[in-house]
């Protein structure tokens, strides 16, 4: 998926000018890390819930009807995932 030059953790200038960063991250915060669009993240969050094809296996925490991902969890799946991709100059 393309995936392999993604950083495990957020870089600093994402760091830059925010004090704290928030616990939980909403579908923006998802789309724009993985340089995918939000549209993306909602029809994967809908694929999980129906039980179709998906990528993005994490389940979304409700804040009223707003969904948004544990950080930590965030981070764990995409370190995952990186691990399983190969990176495209590697020889199999």
């Amino acid at each position: 998926m393309g995936f392999e030059n993604f950083e495990a953790e957020p870089g600093a200038s994402e760091q830059a000018g925010s004090s704290t960063i928030s616990p939980l991250m909403t579908d923006r915060d998802i789309a724009k890390r993985l340089s995918f669009s939000e549209s993306w993240v909602r029809q994967q969050r809908s694929n999980r819930r129906h039980g179709r094809p998906h990528v993005l296996a994490l389940d979304p925490v409700y804040v009223g009807d707003s969904p948004r991902y544990p950080r930590e969890e965030f981070e764990a799946w995409l370190h995952s995932l990186l691990q399983e991709t190969p990176s495209l100059g590697e020889n199999h």
